[in-house]
């Protein structure tokens, strides 16, 4: 049953300035439930709402409450996120990591916080975890980092890393205003009818493809954190 069906007296009731939102009598009884949060309660003692509209959206939300989760559904999410095991993500509000196990918990078995809270609101959670017990609960907002490899004039392959103000390859580190400043520049300077195509750093050639990846690797890495 749906809570509109649950709770059809739910109502808001204003008390010295503050407003409640009152669902009913509690198991037909004399005390009320109230809404507090996102769940029902007993005692209202802080679940008031400071204005009117508040306590309304609140109430609409509750009452109108998305269609519960299918199985399947379930399924295609975890079938995604194992997708992500070997490669490393980036979580908001969090560092990155890289994905060594996904497990799907139908139980509430205690995690982490931001798992137990997903499960908490959902009845459910994919847990995306490494080896280091960090765990992340999986959304479709959870995607592998980009990676971006540069091949040296010996043929040795390197994988940029995030090292704050630089792109570290190996033991080399190239500043990133650099490497932006460099993208900008080639990209809209032409000698002739011909343009720059690679530029050398170190004992390296950077193409204008890799250098735009670093730019945009690095934008992608920002909004990660930008909370």
């Amino acid at each position: 049953m749906t809570n509109k069906g649950k709770y059809p007296n739910a109502h808001i009731e204003e008390l010295h300035g503050e407003y409640y939102v009152v669902l009913g009598f509690l198991n037909g009884g004399k005390k009320y439930h109230y809404l507090v949060g996102d769940a029902p309660r007993e005692n209202a003692a802080f679940g008031y709402y400071k204005t009117k509209e508040a306590a309304q959206l609140a109430l609409d939300n509750f009452l109108n409450e998305k269609k519960p989760i299918t199985l399947d559904e379930i399924k295609s999410q975890l079938s995604e996120a194992k997708k992500l095991i070997g490669k490393k993500v980036c979580p908001k509000n969090s560092s990155s990591f890289v994905v060594e196990e996904v497990v799907l918990d139908v139980l509430g078995e205690r995690s982490s916080r931001c798992c137990d809270e997903f499960f908490d609101k959902h009845g459910y959670v994919i847990r995306v975890c490494d080896n280091d017990l960090r765990k992340v609960p999986y959304t479709t907002d959870l995607k592998p980092i980009q990676s971006v490899e540069v091949t040296n004039h010996s043929g040795e392959k390197y994988t940029a890393q995030d090292n704050g103000q630089t792109w570290k390859f190996g033991c080399a580190e190239i500043s990133k205003s650099l490497v932006k400043e460099l993208y900008e520049t080639m990209s809209k300077t032409h000698v002739g009818n011909r343009q720059a195509l690679k530029v050398t750093i170190g004992a390296a050639d950077f193409s204008l493809d890799t250098l735009k990846a670093l730019v945009e690797l690095e934008e992608e890495n920002r909004k990660q954190y930008d909370f």
